[in-house]
């Protein structure tokens, strides 16, 4: 019987994806030692606003204090609210509360606000928008000016653990869209869904989470739109019915209640509006919204080039070919494997002279390994 090395062991094994098998069997495993040692168990008592005791309203703002704690009311412009919570015990609200995800370039035009009070609310006009509060027990809900509700509050908003929650009504026919990148259809109402990442190598069709999580939903019913974003990087879910039908629950586990509401009238106007308080990407080059060549993985050097070859030989388009993670030096980012790609401004040149640019793989996570480069720069 003839000899096998070990070098073709290894592409036999390669060919037959058993690094791949080996990882999607041990994920499951990982993933239970990572939640058994950051996750925390939420203690089980809910802890509402209570009822509104006094309000008081200054140029665009309204600050309403409750039995179990405060509430800020913002118009940072006619169809743009913010609407934050803190426990009594908790710091003042700062008048810009930091954020990961706001553009420090967005300018709002003031929308000073005019409040009345009756017997059971106090009703806050800021011209696009109406906010009912309700005072006992404390609610909020928003109308646009024709008097339609654009959301309404169901079961209030209060703290939990180290965290806080928020419910809103969902009307019979009202679907939910949004929330980052999902293995569902894009109506996601009648799900409860996770605002945490994981990273696995394959998922089926309702796998959650999965790589991508964005705390900004759009809602739709009988035409009109509305979107609420809620600006907490922590981990968090969101029950779009799920439970209860006409219930949208939101819970974080750790950090404060900060929410926007966009109230439309249309998509494109709900758009609009969070790319403005969130930032918007510059237009991208044409040779972006081409063909890209991407799969795990392309080495060493010489597939890459193999590939190129290929597609123009077969008059196949293509503008882009992306690299994974295998053109690194042992998965170190921004590193390159000096065996498998020995010369890297040779190879992207020649790409480029054939029509193609490079795209490489950069991971969110640096290897700890005391030496690299990037590990010390970081602890520094």
């Amino acid at each position: 019987m003839a000899s096998i090395s070990f070098n073709q062991l290894f592409e036999l094994a390669r060919s037959l994806s058993v690094e791949c098998i080996v990882g999607r069997l041990l994920y499951p495993i990982r993933c239970r030692l990572l939640s058994s040692r950051y996750c925390t168990e939420q203690p089980t008592r809910y802890e509402p606003l209570g009822s509104v005791i006094t309000w008081d309203t200054e140029g665009r703002r309204v600050d309403v204090e409750c039995t179990g704690g405060v509430v800020r009311l913002e118009a940072l412009a006619p169809e743009v609210w913010r609407l934050r919570a803190r426990r009594w015990d908790a710091p003042p609200f700062e008048d810009q509360p930091f954020s990961y995800a706001l553009t420090p370039e967005v300018e709002w035009h003031d929308a000073a606000l005019l409040a009345e009070d009756t017997d059971d609310e106090v009703i806050v006009h800021g011209g696009a928008v109406t906010c009912h509060i309700q005072r006992a027990p404390f609610r909020l809900s928003f109308y646009d000016a024709g008097g339609r509700p654009v959301t309404q509050d169901i079961h209030g908003l209060g703290f939990r653990g180290d965290g806080a929650y928020a419910t809103r009504r969902l009307a019979e026919a009202e679907a939910v869209y949004g929330l980052g990148e999902r293995a569902f259809d894009l109506n996601l109402r009648g799900r409860s869904l996770s605002l945490w990442n994981r990273d696995p190598e394959t998922y089926e069709p309702g796998d959650d989470p999965i790589h991508l999580s964005i705390p900004m939903l759009v809602g739709l019913r009988d035409g009109l739109a509305y979107g609420l974003f809620f600006d907490n990087p922590g981990r968090a879910r969101i029950d779009l019915g799920q439970t209860h039908h006409d219930t949208l629950h939101y819970e974080v586990e750790t950090g404060e209640l900060c929410l926007y509401l966009f109230a439309g009238p249309g998509m494109a106007d709900v758009l609009a509006r969070y790319t403005q308080l969130t930032g918007r990407m510059p237009l991208p080059p044409l040779w972006a919204l081409g063909y890209h060549q991407s799969r795990w993985s392309y080495y060493p050097e010489a597939e890459v080039r193999a590939i190129a070859v290929e597609f123009r030989t077969r008059q196949i388009p293509c503008d882009v070919i992306h690299l994974d993670i295998h053109y690194m030096d042992g998965y170190r980012v921004f590193t390159w494997d000096r065996e498998r790609f020995p010369d890297p401004p040779g190879l992207i040149a020649d790409l480029r002279d054939q029509g193609f640019r490079v795209v490489t793989i950069i991971d969110p996570g640096v290897m700890v390994d005391p030496g690299y480069h990037v590990h010390d720069d970081g602890l520094e």
